[in-house]
């Protein structure tokens, strides 16, 4: 049985079921009838060690939604791969889409000459046309496809950059550029 967390900044804290009930229930959100959030959370807190980190625990969500095949399971785990994915990303807050450009730029991912081909009136445009919010309707496997094949990622350090939205708004970006 867990006892302890491991937050992503290195603090421990006790485990609280609660939290991860709420997870169950958020990720299975809008999913129907066909979903059984509660046996989710015991097969993945059963899992589990007795101290592990919060990332671990996603994870282990994740897994336990997909050992059920079906889809509307599929799409609870990409829920929770969304989230997962944002975190890792971006931390407590998503950037807007030029801090994300610049930050790419910076790291040498993609050109400065891209980053910097808009204007900021276009790039307050284009922000207010992005919803991060659809990254949530994706099933799992829809998640990693785009990590594994569109999103900009450093492979060497495993540093991901993107996530579905911004990958979109990329590519559309590029091609509208000229």
């Amino acid at each position: 049985m867990i006892k302890t967390i491991i937050k992503r900044d290195g603090t421990k804290q006790a485990f609280d079921p609660e939290k991860v009930n709420g997870w169950g229930i958020w990720a299975a959100e809008n999913l129907g009838n066909s979903i059984d959030w509660g046996s989710v959370v015991i097969q993945a807190v059963q899992s589990c060690e007795e101290e592990l980190t919060s990332e671990a625990l996603q994870k282990a969500l994740i897994s336990a939604c997909l050992t059920r095949s079906t889809w509307a399971y599929n799409r609870m785990a990409g829920r929770l791969y969304s989230a997962l994915q944002r975190k890792k990303c971006y931390g407590d807050k998503i950037p807007t889409l030029r801090e994300l450009h610049t930050k790419m730029a910076d790291a040498g991912i993609i050109a400065k000459e891209f980053a910097q081909a808009y204007t900021d009136a276009e790039y307050a445009e284009l922000e207010a046309v992005i919803d991060h919010n659809r990254d949530l309707t994706y099933a799992y496997y829809q998640h990693t496809q785009f990590r594994s094949k569109y999103a900009l990622r450093d492979r060497v350090n495993d540093i991901d950059y993107e996530t579905p939205q911004f990958v979109h708004m990329r590519v559309a970006m590029r091609l509208a550029q000229n």
